[in-house]
């Protein structure tokens, strides 16, 4: 085969295993190729230099991306107005920087394992785990395409999470991937196959029995709390007016107030102004508020009360009584968006809130913790509040820019907050899926299409710590500081090859010259 041939059967393996990752994901959820996916880039990385197996890598990335958020320039010009050309090339600029990027660092790091073969899975599952922790950490942090989403909600394999996170299971994932590349390329076949076979085969037989172990498990404590979660109608913000905001406020308050409920939950600005700023739709729903059972949580903006305002925040009041008895402002504001979401028909940008804080329920039932939105997808936030002693995640959200695979996408990715905290997770969604999903990561309860505004509950409060709420992350920093260590290793093989082939070749210069004289 001529190099260019094997060029064009590279890229063909790249755009290959950039199709097969993301048809694991929503809307196709072929999880059953999460094990595999990442095989072509593997093979490819193997057999080119690092250089262009960072090439592969960008490759893989931006097809990827276009794959599992394909969704999303039609987001970007939706929500900031954008025309199209300036929207695809808004995505084309985030799918380089926050999936491509990180991919080719992948690619190339395989390339030089693949320098010192045969490669371990081990290698792999180090590196894999530090590039999905990477994009975790970023400034602007990418937890989509992660490979614990490809998972159904609540399978064993998903209880992994809550021993060592979401990275683990995509560690899992990759050494799958890197010994079924064992079979089709030379720079991960050992002589020890049988060997390596069996140990995969060992791990896989305990992390399926823990997770068996863990769905059969029982996380809830003390008596059942009811909860009436609200949705909203999906209309897009700042294209509805206040008093429509406020009717459906109170709409769902007089349905809520017929049940016998401990909590009603609202979603993300389901009221345009705060509660108490005295309109006569809050001052309505405050009155309602004051002969209600529940305490309500409620999404709504919050203004300081100043002679200059200042910037207001994304937050959730905690009413009892028609009162207000606690508030969240949202911490991790979602880059760019958050500067861009409307505000009682204006634009302004949003102040942070300060940490991570736990509310109380009516007569201490319960200690809420609020993931406001974008907040449920980061790992970090759910593991804070549980430190600020949360026993019920509560996630008020906004969906109505995202299309339903990306919804589908969105949850899954919660979900696996209630997985590592072992926490119920409450989910409040405008034009998403309000859901109940109970500790072990399952959508126990979400309302079936036309079902209604109101789907009422019945959870029980959470107070397991788990492993990974001690450790965090340790274990793929450790995965990833022992890859390190194999790929030092293999540059110093490199180097020391390329002396001695240095050296022989001066040695046979030498001699060459010495025979022609």
């Amino acid at each position: 085969m001529s190099n260019r041939s094997r060029g064009y059967a590279n890229v063909a393996l790249d755009v290959a295993s950039a199709l097969l990752f993301a048809a694991a994901f929503p809307p196709f959820g072929l999880a059953a190729l999460a094990p595999v996916a990442l095989v072509p880039l593997l093979v490819v990385a193997a057999r080119v230099a690092p250089a262009a197996a960072a090439g592969h890598g960008l490759l893989f990335g931006l097809v990827a991306t276009l794959g599992v958020a394909g969704w999303l320039p039609g987001t970007l010009a939706r929500f900031f107005a954008l025309s199209p050309p300036a929207a695809w090339l808004a995505f084309g600029a985030l799918a380089l920087a926050m999936l491509a990027l990180p991919f080719a660092l992948f690619a190339a790091a395989v390339s030089l394992l693949a320098r010192r073969p045969p490669v371990s899975p081990f290698a792999i599952a180090g590196l894999y785990g530090g590039l999905e922790l990477l994009r975790l950490l970023l400034p602007v942090p990418n937890p989509w395409g992660l490979l614990a989403s490809t998972q159904p909600s609540g399978s064993a394999l998903l209880q992994l999470a809550d021993l060592a996170g979401p990275c683990s299971v995509g560690m899992l994932l990759a050494a799958a991937n890197a010994v079924v590349a064992g079979f089709v390329s030379p720079a991960f076949a050992s002589h020890r196959r049988g060997r390596m076979l069996a140990v995969a085969t060992l791990a896989c037989v305990a992390v399926l029995g823990y997770g068996a172990t863990r769905l059969a498990a029982d996380f809830g404590s003390g008596p059942p709390l009811r909860v009436a979660l609200v949705s909203g109608d999906g209309a897009l913000p700042g294209r509805v007016d206040a008093a429509r905001l406020a009717e459906r406020a109170i709409a769902g308050a007089t349905e809520a107030g017929a049940l016998d409920v401990d909590l009603v939950v609202w979603p993300e600005l389901a009221l345009a102004h705060p509660p108490l700023e005295g309109s006569p739709g809050s001052d309505r729903l405050l009155a309602l508020g004051a002969t209600a059972r529940a305490d309500w949580l409620i999404g709504a903006p919050h203004l300081e009360q100043r002679a200059t305002p200042g910037r207001p925040s994304n937050s959730v009041f905690l009413l009892r009584r028609g009162r207000v008895a606690g508030r969240y402002d949202k911490t991790e504001l979602m880059p760019f968006a958050e500067t861009r979401l409307a505000v009682g028909g204006g634009r302004a940008r949003y102040e942070a809130g300060t940490g991570a804080r736990s509310a109380p329920l009516r007569g201490s039932a319960a200690q809420l913790g609020v993931l406001l939105c974008s907040e449920a997808l980061l790992p970090a936030r759910a593991r804070a509040l549980v430190r600020a002693g949360a026993e019920l995640l509560v996630n008020p959200s906004y969906d109505a820019w995202l299309p339903p695979a990306a919804v589908e996408h969105e949850l899954r990715i919660a979900a696996l907050r209630a997985i590592e905290t072992r926490r119920p997770l409450l989910r409040a969604a405008t034009g998403g899926r309000t859901a109940l999903v109970d500790a072990h990561g399952r959508i126990a309860a979400s309302p079936a299409p036309g079902g209604g505004d109101l789907l009422v509950v019945e959870t029980r409060r959470g107070l397991e710590t788990t492993v990974y709420q001690r450790i965090g992350d340790a274990v793929p920093l450790a995965g990833a500081a022992l890859a390190c260590v194999a790929l030092l290793r293999a540059i110093a093989t490199r180097r020391r090859r390329s002396i001695e082939f240095q050296k022989e070749n001066d040695e046979w210069s030498i001699e060459t010259s010495s025979l022609a004289r």
